[in-house]
Parts: structure tokens; sequence; C-alpha cells
């Protein structure tokens, strides 16, 4: 929530130059359009409100995604589709910087379930082999080198603090 929310009002000057040229400076005080005058705990319902909209759209996202891998996408350039669509979906959503998230085992859940549907047919058991590697390899390059990254943020903040003690 932005600080000027909890100002329910604020002085505005207004400065104007008078025909003689010298300035007047006129200080009304305005009601913040941000800052009606409520209670505390009519402020916490508006503002659920987008996060309770943002969920539901990420939920949304997702039962989409689920539908649309559990159908047969094909490949593409040697790539299967499925994998490429799940891992750029987990990009998008910032999956990989939560600490848990439903999204994987739901989709992990999915691929499951299509899997036992097919334990006979072995096209399917070779797609789904093949997105499953796919998305492995994927997701060991975006773990790696965000594993990277972070070391070497904590190599320049322990270089900084050592430093810092030296001088």
């Amino acid at each position: 929530m932005a600080p000027n929310k909890f100002f329910s009002g604020r002085s505005r000057s207004i400065m104007q130059r008078n025909d003689s040229g010298t300035l007047s400076v006129d200080t009304k005080s305005s009601q913040d359009p941000y800052s009606p005058s409520v209670g505390q705990g009519d402020l916490a319902e508006i503002d659920d409100k987008p996060q309770k909209s943002l969920n539901g759209k990420q939920n949304e996202n997702q039962e989409l995604l689920l539908r649309c891998i559990t159908q047969h996408l094909g490949f593409a350039g040697n790539r299967p589709i499925a994998a490429c669509i799940i891992y750029k979906c987990l990009l998008q959503w910032r999956s990989f910087e939560a600490e848990k998230t439903r999204v994987f085992d739901r989709i992990i859940q999915t691929i499951g379930n299509a899997i036992e549907k097919a334990q006979d047919n072995s096209d399917v058991l070779a797609y789904w082999l093949s997105n499953a590697s796919t998305l492995l390899l994927l997701l060991q390059h975006t773990l790696k080198a965000s594993a990277a990254a972070s070391a070497i943020g904590l190599r320049r903040r322990s270089s900084a603090a050592l430093f810092g003690r030296m001088t």
C-alpha cells in the first residue's frame, strides 16, 4: 500500500505571480482521492481485492496450462512443445523463486495421469519421456544459473565485508 493512502488530508500550496510581479502562496487543504474516510478494516478489504483477482487469474492460467499439456502437442525442431510451454510458463510466473509452489505438484500429477492412461502405448510413453527429460534439462540449467548468481552475490558481499574490516 502506498504511504500517501494513509494521509486523509494534505495541504497543497499553489504559487501564483500577481500582476505586480510578486509571488503569492495559497495553501489549501485537499482531500487525497486515495484516502477515503473509511476505517482501517475497510482499507484492508479494498486492498485484498486486487490480490484475490491476481490469485484467481493465476489459478486460471495454471488450469489452462494443465489442460494444454494433457493434449499431445508434438514436437517443433526436435523439441517437445509441452516441455517448452511448461518451462516458459514457470519462468513467467517466477515459480523458481518461490519456496514451494503447488504448480509443480499439479504438473507432475497431470503428467503422471497421462502416463498411467497410456501404459500400453509406447508412442505416448516416448512422448512423455521426451517431455520429462527436456523439462528436467531446462530446469537444471535454470537452477544452476540461479545458484551460481547467488554464489557470486555472496562472494561479493563477503569480500566487501572483509575489505570493510581492513580499513
